[in-house]
């Protein structure tokens, strides 16, 4: 059996969805792979992760692979063609994971706070001129 028919249908989706509410609570630390142009991975006590481009281009078809502590491939969930049953679905989570990943690792939190506090002194009237 392939790591990517490990999984069923529904336990590809609920992995990948953990991990977008993890993610979305800044509870998985996600690093870039330094190898790869559009990869990221995260580690946790017994399992890593990583979520990629399959092309290396930053664009969709995206593969989210699991693997043990030991370094064994335990799970591979990717977006296939949509002519399987839920496949559409997991194909839109495992994007949506991709893209979260890839802007929670890419901006700068400083930067961010900065733009809304400047949005915030123009509406309050108190921008200072360039």
């Amino acid at each position: 059996m392939e790591p990517a028919d490990v999984l069923t249908r529904d336990e590809q989706l609920d992995l990948v969805n953990r991990l977008i509410r993890l993610t979305e609570r800044h509870a998985i630390d996600w690093q870039n792979v330094q190898s790869a142009g559009f990869a990221y991975w995260a580690s946790l006590s017994q399992h890593s992760y990583r979520i990629e481009s399959v092309d290396d281009d930053g664009v969709a078809p995206y593969r989210l692979t699991v693997d043990t502590r030991g370094g064994r491939t335990l799970a591979v969930v990717e977006m296939r063609p949509p002519t399987m049953s839920g496949q559409e679905v997991v194909n839109n989570a495992v994007r949506d994971l991709y893209e979260l990943v890839h802007r929670f690792v890419s901006r700068s939190e400083r930067d961010i706070k900065m733009l809304f506090e400047d949005l915030d002194d123009v509406e309050s009237g108190n921008a200072p001129p360039f």
